[in-house]
């Protein structure tokens, strides 16, 4: 197979332009907020390349001739000439990822559900909303988002409900954690990999670093009285700085954070022949590679890297269970300890223990 790219500027075909002066191409997809990344370094060895300005969409496809696949829409946010050798080098972060997202606001959000917010939001920024149905019908009695941006409050409440968001193909995506779904609810594929896949591997199981209970304090609007609650028990004890408007905006954020120190246990780095089907959230399947890399994994990172050694797929993945939350859905809201009373009968020491190890 010939290794092979495509690249339309603000829908023109510049590919025989990038083909002669080619010396790396690179697209980097990640898991969550992190915007998937481009890069491209030419030969400026005359000084012929018009510099292009800042703000122009590509379109890059990449993988094997006669149809690389399409890796997404990035805006060239920085250009950079060096030498010697001469070299432009374009860099960009995905277009879905609106510079809008990061205006700061002040406004209130009362008596909604988080699906209306992530709907509302997605509509003011050109996106199509899919908030997973096990969360959209969760209520938001009073949520205040005072000289912050839309990107932040909605990495907030991802937190706080153990999900991610993340614009993606036109879609602002809110989900669980791990869920492996397609913006619009479909199952996306397992990977299959074997060890004769693979040029290079590297697994790791670490001891989990994390806290074993964590305090939040909510404030009583009408007397401005403060209370803490706890989930977990023992030491040590993480305490959210930031106050709540209510008992269960502070018991989700701090099931949320606790959920969130549990988890990156495992991990996994393979290095392979250029494969453009791989991409961050998808589940993945190793065998082959012996009891610490065989097993279930779910993509975080994918970097194809294509240049004169020629086509090259890096990848990153976690476990499933180092990943998603330990709360199975359906489990009755947790009853949460308030200072000096009994802590959490749910997330304590023995549940957190009892999280399978990686297989």
């Amino acid at each position: 197979m010939t290794p092979a790219f495509r690249i339309l500027a603000d829908g023109a075909d510049i590919t025989r332009l990038f083909a002669d002066r080619l010396l790396s191409l690179s697209v980097t997809d990640d898991a969550g907020i992190t915007a998937d990344a481009f890069e491209a370094s030419l030969d400026n060895r005359d000084r012929r390349i018009d510099i292009p300005s800042t703000g122009a969409v590509l379109d890059v496809a990449l993988g094997y001739a006669p149809k690389p696949v399409c890796m997404g829409l990035y805006t060239i946010d920085e250009v950079e000439d060096s030498g010697p050798p001469d070299t432009l080098t374009l860099r960009g972060k995905s277009a879905d990822m609106a510079a809008s997202l990061k205006s700061q606001k002040t406004r209130d959000w009362d008596s909604t559900t988080l699906g209306e917010l992530v709907s509302a939001i997605a509509g003011e920024h050109g996106l199509t909303p899919a908030c997973h149905a096990s969360l959209a019908d969760t209520r938001i009695e009073h949520l205040d988002q005072t000289a912050e941006s839309d990107l932040n409050l909605l990495t907030r409440l991802a937190e706080d409900h153990g999900a991610l968001f993340k614009p993606a193909a036109g879609h602002l995506v809110f989900c669980p954690r791990g869920l492996c779904q397609t913006p619009d609810g479909a199952p996306l594929p397992v990977i299959q990999l074997a060890a004769t896949d693979v040029t290079r591997w590297a697994s790791s199981l670490t001891e989990r670093q994390f806290y074993r209970a964590v305090k939040a304090k909510w404030r009583e609007q009408a007397s401005s009285n403060e209370h803490w609650l706890t989930v977990g028990e023992g030491e040590p004890v993480m305490m959210l700085r930031h106050p709540y408007r209510s008992e269960a905006e502070a018991l989700a954020a701090a099931e949320g954070k606790l959920r969130g120190l549990a988890r990156g246990r495992s991990s996994l780095r393979l290095d392979l022949p250029g494969r453009p089907d791989l991409a961050a959230e998808h589940p993945l399947r190793i065998t082959g590679l012996g009891p610490l890399a065989d097993g279930d994994w779910i993509i975080q990172r994918v970097v194809h890297r294509l240049d004169a050694s020629g086509y090259v797929s890096t990848l990153e993945a976690v476990r499933p269970d180092d990943l998603m939350a330990d709360v199975e859905p359906g489990d009755p809201p947790a009853k949460a300890s308030k200072v000096k009373s009994k802590p959490s009968p749910r997330l304590t020491d023995a549940d957190i223990a009892a999280i399978p190890p990686a297989r």
